[in-house]
């Protein structure tokens, strides 16, 4: 009950911030807040499950990577050029 109290509220919190950024427009306001808070976790939940099965992954040095990943898929102005 805890995890999942805790998984509700960091995804609602996700939730609002893309729509924070979307009204500031610097999230693409076409994509559905809900739909594209879920994704990510669910990327950010399977990368969390690649570092159990393979310890040699280095987090940060996926960082950079995942940043673009995430601009380009929320439409970030920044990640465009």
């Amino acid at each position: 009950k805890i995890i999942a109290a805790t998984d509700r509220g960091f995804r609602a919190s996700l939730v609002e911030a893309i729509e924070r950024a979307q009204a500031a427009g610097q999230v693409d306001p076409a994509l559905p807040a809900e739909a594209s808070a879920e994704i990510l976790l669910a990327i950010l939940d399977g990368l969390t499950s690649r570092f159990l099965v393979d310890p040699s992954i280095e987090p940060a040095g996926l960082e950079s990577v995942l940043k673009t990943l995430f601009g380009r898929f929320l439409g970030l102005p920044s990640a465009r050029d």
